[in-house]
């Protein structure tokens, strides 16, 4: 018998074991930011994700107010009327190097909240698909050295050196 939690959460099976659909997290994920971490139960990684989002968001409204800031003085400045000029004292070539000063910092911010909205569904569907992964305390990693007994094949004539030292890596 399955049990399934339709809307978030795991399903789980009667044997008690946890049943992960990557797919389920990565949809989530898409449509929501940071659904796709709350379906895996990965609730800590929601509020960094959310903070990364609110500082971009931040840094964007700064960065446009900014640029639309210099673009008006820099339009007043090479209007060619003498009776209007930037209420601040710099040539057209310093409020041109503001303006896109700021423009590309803007362009670069909605950059990395694209990166950041694309990292956010990878990383729901590496952990839906790493929720399964075995982590008891039966695993091991272990270097052992051991002679080499393989017979080699070398100019048609096999030889087999039991001085040769190898190091095997089991896990």
């Amino acid at each position: 018998m399955l049990l399934a939690f339709p809307i978030l959460g795991k399903a789980q099976s009667s044997d008690s074991s946890v049943l992960e659909v990557p797919r389920k997290a990565t949809m989530w994920s898409a449509l929501i930011p940071g659904a796709g971490q709350i379906y895996n139960r990965s609730y800590w990684k929601v509020p960094i994700l959310y903070a990364g989002f609110g500082a971009l968001g931040y840094a964007f409204n700064f960065n446009q107010t900014e640029y639309k800031l210099y673009a008006g003085y820099y339009q007043l400045a090479v209007d060619g009327d003498p009776n209007t000029n930037p209420p601040i004292n710099a040539t057209d070539q310093q409020l041109r190097d503001q303006r896109n000063y700021y423009k590309k910092n803007r362009d670069l911010t909605v950059i990395g909240m694209v990166a950041l909205y694309a990292l956010q569904i990878l990383d729901a569907n590496v952990d839906a698909h790493l929720s399964s992964f075995n982590v008891n305390d039966n695993l091991s990693l272990g270097l052992q050295y051991t002679p080499l007994t393989q017979s080699f094949q070398h100019s048609h004539r096999p030889y087999s050196n039991p001085l040769s030292l190898g190091l095997k890596l089991r896990f």
